[in-house]
């Protein structure tokens, strides 16, 4: 079973998770030292981790996307037990045979109610995508949503980014920082 990092920020915009997620993943992908590694996002809606990490996103974009990633592992899950080799084949491979994508988004998750989605998403990025990869990064949506706050709770590890600005800082340490159940933290300033 391989480990869980999840990226998260308490604001969005100008924090760079998204970068910090693709520069984490190509650096546990190349050399000799490479791992199987995963990456999967939960903003369902937006394609910002595939447009840093699929140069073919634009003709992949559509009825590929409702065929792979996310989507397709929710229908596995739906049919049958998934199993190592179900999960594999769902990944978008990326980076030689190291780095695949999980696209999110597809007809069927918006399907669900937000509450199934939400459940059906962790029970995906934190039970099931593990059990194929040395490691599975996952760029969260940020604030302090619930779909958020329960992957950090059951990740193996949380990379909180943070903003420039004091001001977020502030805010976070005294707020948000206290009401994490985070196993094991660290922050990027």
């Amino acid at each position: 079973m391989g480990k869980t990092i999840v990226f998260w920020s308490p604001k969005s915009g100008h924090s760079g998770v998204t970068a910090c997620v693709c520069a984490v993943a190509a650096a546990l992908t190349t050399g000799k030292e490479a791992r199987l590694t995963a990456v999967a996002h939960t903003s369902l809606s937006k394609y910002e981790l595939e447009e840093r990490l699929d140069c073919h996103m634009e003709e992949r974009r559509g009825e590929l996307y409702e065929r792979m990633g996310l989507a397709a592992l929710m229908l596995h899950l739906k049919k049958e037990e998934l199993k190592e080799e179900a999960i594999r084949h769902c990944g978008i491979l990326l980076s030689g045979s190291t780095l695949e994508l999980f696209p999110g988004g597809g007809k069927s998750l918006f399907a669900l109610q937000e509450k199934e989605r939400e459940e059906v998403l962790l029970a995906l990025l934190l039970e099931k995508l593990p059990m194929a990869y040395d490691c599975l990064l996952v760029d969260l949506m940020p604030g302090s949503n619930q779909l958020s706050m329960d992957a950090i709770e059951k990740a193996d590890i949380t990379v909180i980014v943070l903003p420039q600005d004091p001001k977020v800082w502030k805010k976070f340490f005294s707020d948000v920082f206290w009401k994490l159940k985070a196993k094991n933290v660290f922050f990027l300033l």
